[in-house]
């Protein structure tokens, strides 16, 4: 069975983004997070304009509309702004990026205690890794270093899908197959059988 095609397909895409991500900050640190500043403000831009298109284009019914227009020229301010000053915004990615790690390691320890209050005897094995990303986690608010950043994202990006699998493995070898219960045998009527067994003596129907 290939465990891997069975992972939530949310993990994946999830874990790859901040694989991609911890990898961009190993190569290029700054310029990752203008990048990540600017893409931030384009989407801004993108669904201000669609929420503007989609107040225009409504049919216009009595009553009032809902705050398409006012929410859609808002996003469009945003995220201009978001782009134009990013360097105020540089130190808030940098923060989101470590509170993912503190995310993945909080994860990793709920399920190491999930595995423990299963009864799984592997739960170590599990362990070893969520103690590990708990140890980056601390470096990384310690001492906020943004290759340190880089490191601590992939390797939560490979502890969460490591950790999904190996719960399916573990818990795949704990559960045991339902059986059916087995049909209880048949009851017969004593009496019935005894009758059945008794002779039948034929002279006293004659007489």
């Amino acid at each position: 069975m290939n465990y891997f095609n069975s992972v939530k397909m949310a993990v994946k895409i999830s874990t790859a983004v901040a694989a991609v991500i911890g990898l961009l900050f190993l190569i290029w640190p700054s310029f990752t997070v203008v990048v990540m500043c600017v893409l931030c403000g384009a989407a801004l831009i993108a669904v201000g304009i669609l929420r503007t298109r989609t107040y225009l284009n409504e049919v216009k019914n009595p009553g009032m509309p809902p705050l398409n227009l006012a929410l859609g020229l808002f996003l469009i301010i945003a995220g201009i702004t978001v782009i134009a000053e990013n360097k105020y915004l540089r130190s808030l990615f940098t923060l989101v990026l470590m509170l993912l790690v503190v995310l993945a390691a909080c994860i990793l320890i709920q399920r190491t205690y999930d595995l423990v209050k299963s009864h799984v005897a592997e739960w170590w094995m599990h362990g070893i890794g969520a103690l590990v990303i708990v140890i980056l986690a601390i470096l990384v608010l310690i001492f906020r270093s943004r290759v340190l950043i880089g490191l601590s994202l992939i390797f939560a990006a490979v502890a969460v899908i490591a950790s999904e699998i190996f719960i399916q493995i573990v818990t795949g070898k704990v559960e045991s197959p339902v059986t059916e219960p087995a049909a209880p045998a048949p009851v017969e009527d004593d009496f019935l059988k005894e009758a059945d067994e008794a002779p039948v003596d034929l002279d006293s129907f004659n007489s």
